[in-house]
């Protein structure tokens, strides 16, 4: 059973003379209890035992959602059981999105105080990357400029200035996204995904019929 914590907070933004609601961003926490099996052995001198017993195990996770974008994101790699609940109480479906960094990277070349201290990249040397290259550059090794080329970047670690402040974080292609400074709230956290990392994220190529469908469905009710 997922329980989401009724204590998640809103942030509204209001313009200049626009007294409606133009964003909402949620957050929270939700912990999931479930049933599970747990195995526990004891080995004697001629013997070896196997119990299994019935316990209850406690997941907790983060959550923040823009409803206005549709996007929503948790702090745990293992977080699939959000996505489901949310999605089976709203009658709706989240797929894990990719981003593409090798873009994003490119996007940061026009700032001129950008760097980046980690810069992971891989090369598959065959159509069904059974064979592929890992190169891995940390701080004072990793550039911008070696981003792109013969060589897909999968996550970047970057820092710059962004929204007047000192931004630092890393980027991944599977979707993972974490800011170390400047986005310690959760309004500007939002803002920043929404302005610097929505542009290069996408659903992977088995979903965007579903996405199409989705975006028709919510045209047609407005």
């Amino acid at each position: 059973m997922v329980v989401f914590d009724e204590s998640f907070q809103t942030l509204a933004r209001v313009g200049p003379g626009d007294a409606h609601l133009v964003r909402r961003v949620l957050w929270g926490d939700a912990p999931l209890s479930e049933d599970v099996e747990s195995e526990t052995i004891y080995v004697s001198d001629d013997s070896i035992i196997t119990e299994t017993e019935e316990a209850t195990e406690h997941v907790y996770c983060e959550w923040i959602a823009d409803l206005t974008e549709g996007w929503l994101g948790g702090n745990r790699s293992d977080g699939d059981w959000l996505f489901e609940a949310l999605g089976g109480a709203k009658g709706t479906l989240f797929h894990r999105a990719q981003i593409d960094v090798d873009g994003f990277a490119a996007y940061l070349s026009d700032y001129p105080n950008a760097d980046a201290w980690n810069v992971t990249q891989t090369r598959s040397f065959d159509a069904d990357d059974d064979a592929e290259e890992s190169v891995i550059a940390y701080h004072d090794a990793a550039h911008l400029a070696d981003t792109g080329g013969s060589r897909d970047t999968v996550m970047l670690g970057f820092e710059y200035h962004w929204n007047e402040g000192y931004t630092r974080g890393v980027v991944s292609e599977s979707g993972y996204v974490a800011l170390f400074d400047g986005g310690d709230r959760a309004g500007t956290y939002a803002a920043f995904i929404n302005s610097e990392i929505l542009p290069f994220a996408s659903l992977p190529e088995e979903y965007q019929g579903a996405l199409t469908d989705v975006r028709e469905d919510t045209e047609g009710e407005a």
